[in-house]
């Protein structure tokens, strides 16, 4: 199969009127297309091809290419906010109504607090809370007596019984968020020492 060729989107702001730069390779078909945009322009400053910004010549953007050519927006919509559905983020709701065997370590409660004050999407949440709780339990000790040491034995112990890189990085990610944003402490747990 032949590999499509590529028109990346850019912002440009062009005679004060904000623009969307199409940069692409000499192609035939697509200059052909190009010339078929509405109030399509060059900008010699930029040495840009460009339309005017509007969701409708967006649109039209990316109907005429359909098939033609891969349109790359990542620089486009770099900044794009994710807007979270109601409900989907900062629920702790379930980790209260547990019911738990006698002995076992919960996360604390500032741990909640911090994932539900960040808004961590309810997937996130339980993630981390999962992997911190494993994490206290496998040691049995208040988490504020467990340093780098400990991390570092626990990890070890996961990659020895078979445990994947994601699994891995999500429990490090879990670990993480207790010493450095629950307790502010950055990198203490993390960085490189030298011998000494």
């Amino acid at each position: 199969m032949e590999k499509l060729p590529k028109i990346t989107l850019r912002h440009y702001l062009i005679r004060d009127e904000k623009c969307i730069g199409l940069l692409f390779y000499p192609h035939k078909v697509i200059e052909a297309l190009i010339k078929g945009l509405p109030n399509v322009g060059w900008n010699e400053e930029h040495q840009v091809v460009f339309v005017k910004n509007s969701h409708e010549t967006l649109n039209t953007i990316y109907e005429t290419f359909r098939g033609v050519a891969w349109i790359d927006g990542r620089y486009f919509f770099k900044n794009k906010p994710v807007k979270p559905r109601e409900g989907s983020y900062g629920d702790i709701s379930w980790v209260e109504n547990r019911i738990l065997k006698s002995g076992y370590q919960c996360c604390p409660k500032e741990y909640l607090q911090k994932l539900e004050l960040k808004k961590y999407s309810n997937n996130t949440i339980r993630t981390y809370v999962r992997c911190f709780e494993q994490y206290l339990n496998f040691f049995s000790e208040s988490p504020i007596k467990l340093d780098e040491t400990h991390i570092r034995e626990y990890l070890s112990v996961l990659a020895k019984r078979g445990s994947s890189s994601s699994y891995l990085n999500q429990m490090v990610n879990a670990i993480k968020f207790y010493y450095e944003i629950v307790l502010d402490m950055p990198n203490r747990f993390y960085e490189n020492r030298a011998a000494p």
